[in-house]
């Protein structure tokens, strides 16, 4: 049995297939099974988007494309408050917020009400209590940066610092700290990374990153993670 034709061109000659709809590593006598996976992902995204079950629809791609799914909902009518909650669900599973940062800053820049419920729930309350000016951090590895994803905890900033240099092998570990306004805080979440996102932060300083909060940092996240695993 041959690959699908819509598979085809997403086809790479280490068997990897990277299609929006279907990842994976597949030798011939998977093809069948493959082709079977794509066309009931298919199947389910098309009556998914009929129905405007916009959840359903964005998540039955794979993650590198739900972005792109989400602005196809936002064309055939997503808008209000289920625009803010799909957003801010597509933005916590992202994991390549970088390589699309005109899209995402795009997307967060939408004029329709209710963007507090891209905040998960409990979180919403700390949203509306943020005092008139938030001092904030960002960890990266070049002065210039200037990414969505802030952070209220400094120590957090100094790993993602030291994480950044260490995969992109360039420049420094860098921390910005910087202050935003209560009205530019797009979302933020209180979970362990304190992450508050805004594209409109007043840098104000520019320091090198110090290798004592990235280690207070992972060690919060290792207690953390052995609490979780004996529990």
């Amino acid at each position: 049995m041959n690959l699908h034709p819509d598979l085809l061109p997403y086809y790479h000659d280490d068997g990897w297939v990277h299609h929006p709809l279907l990842i994976g590593s597949y030798s011939p006598d998977w093809y069948k099974f493959a082709n079977e996976s794509y066309l009931t992902k298919r199947d389910i995204a098309e009556k998914a988007l009929r129905d405007r079950n916009w959840w359903q629809y964005v998540f039955i791609y794979e993650r590198p494309y739900r972005l792109d799914a989400l602005r196809r909902c936002r064309r055939a009518g997503l808008c209000g408050r289920e625009y803010w909650e799909q957003l801010g669900m597509c933005w916590r599973d992202s994991e390549n917020i970088r390589q699309n940062l005109p899209e995402w800053r795009m997307l967060w820049r939408v004029d329709d009400e209710g963007r507090e419920y891209a905040t998960e729930e409990e979180a919403r309350p700390h949203l509306a209590a943020l005092p008139e000016q938030v001092e904030i951090y960002r960890g990266c590895c070049r002065k210039s940066d200037r990414g969505l994803a802030w952070t209220s905890d400094r120590d957090v900033a100094e790993w993602f610092a030291r994480r950044n240099f260490h995969l992109f092998g360039r420049g420094q570990p860098y921390v910005l700290t910087g202050f935003v306004r209560r009205g530019n805080v797009l979302a933020l979440d209180l979970g362990l990374e304190r992450e508050i996102v805004s594209d409109r932060v007043r840098v104000t300083s520019i320091d090198i990153g110090n290798p004592e909060g990235a280690e207070r940092y992972q060690r919060r996240r290792r207690q953390i993670g052995n609490s979780t695993a004996s529990s």
